[in-house]
């Protein structure tokens, strides 16, 4: 949930729903096979982050947001970068709030920077033996996951020498 909007993955459509909260009245709606999403916060422009089944990261920027009432605008989206099987978790950094992870089935975490609407790849996590089911932000230069390998890891993000996942 982010201020007055909530974000929700239909179960069956795997679509993604903005809802204005509490109302729970849909703002928007988006068919992105969505797996995951996280919202962006205390940032000038507030961004949902998606995953989806397929592998693909997507951006959708709310202008909803917007001091305006009753304006709903629609949402631009963009695609960020990708796995090569599906995301499990998104998360953005509380503290840079340009920097987005994502985390795979593929046994990788991604993070990209967000700058505008410009995503670059700055380390590619790499170690588990099975799928990155939970990944979140520790601090701003650490990352925590948890695999189906029954491992918990700890990574620094500026020690990595990988900055892309590995081709499929």
């Amino acid at each position: 949930m982010h201020g007055s909007r909530a974000a929700v993955v239909e179960p069956d459509t795997r679509e993604i729903a903005i809802l204005d909260w509490p109302s729970l009245r849909e703002i928007y709606r988006q068919p992105l096979n969505a797996s995951c999403v996280d919202w962006r916060r205390n940032a000038s422009t507030p961004l949902l982050a998606v995953g989806t089944t397929d592998g693909h990261v997507y951006a959708i920027e709310d202008p909803i947001l917007s001091a305006i009432p009753d304006y709903v605008p629609c949402p631009r989206s963009w695609y960020i970068g990708g796995h090569s099987l599906e995301v499990l978790s998104v998360a953005w950094n509380r503290q840079d709030t340009e920097l987005l992870l994502s985390a795979s089935a593929d046994m990788t975490v991604q993070i990209w920077r967000i700058h505008g609407h410009v995503a670059s790849p700055i380390a590619n996590l790499r170690g588990h033996t099975g799928q990155i089911q939970v990944s979140t932000w520790f601090s701003e230069e650490q990352v925590i996951t948890g695999s189906s390998d029954h491992t918990l890891r700890l990574w620094e993000r500026t020690r990595q020498s990988a900055k892309i996942p590995p081709r499929s």
